[in-house]
Order: structure tokens, then sequence, then C-alpha cells
């Protein structure tokens, strides 16, 4: 049964690894989308101001989207470890069920 404590070790580092990663990246994207969109006024007099606001505005959007999209990913990876953790206890429970007693 050491191959199976073995892939239980490596299963918990991977899962300790994705929940580290999942908490980094949840706290950069929590500061997206800004609280109030960028104004003209931050890059100064000049008539392309406006545009330049409203193409920040669509960055920090998309930035958004991103940072959503790849939690939402490491929350499935996160589930799929634990659907393979479970897999492998029963896989083990099946095993020493049906050995016999030494």
């Amino acid at each position: 049964m050491a191959g199976i404590e073995l892939n239980r070790k490596a299963l918990a580092t991977l899962r300790e690894t994705v929940n580290t990663q999942a908490g980094k990246l949840a706290s950069i994207g929590d500061r997206f989308p800004g609280k109030a969109p960028a104004g003209a006024s931050i890059f100064g007099g000049y008539t392309a101001a406006g545009g330049l606001s409203a193409a920040a505005g669509r960055l920090e959007q998309h930035a958004d989207q991103d940072f959503g999209l790849a939690k939402n990913r490491l929350d499935g990876v996160e589930r799929a470890l634990d659907v393979i953790e479970r897999n492998v206890r029963r896989a083990e429970h099946g095993t020493e069920a049906g050995l016999p007693a030494v």
C-alpha cells in the first residue's frame, strides 16, 4: 500500500499548490474591475483622452473576465482532485476488504 500512500501525498501536495495559486489569483482578481472607471482627466487635456479612458476600461473588464475564468478553472482542478482522492480511498478500502487476513 506504499504506492497508494505516495499517491495520496502527491495529491495533497497538488491540492495545496492549487489552493495557494487560487488564493493569489483571487487577491489580484478582487481588484478588478476598479471601483470607478478611469476618467479622461487622468490622461490630461489630450483630445484622445476619452478614447484612452475607454480603452483602459475595456482592458480592465477583460482582465476581470480572465481572472474569473482562471479562478473557475482552478476550482475545477480542485474538484477533480477531490474526486480522485475519494476514488483512491475507495480502491484502497476495496482492496483491503478483499485481502485475506495474515
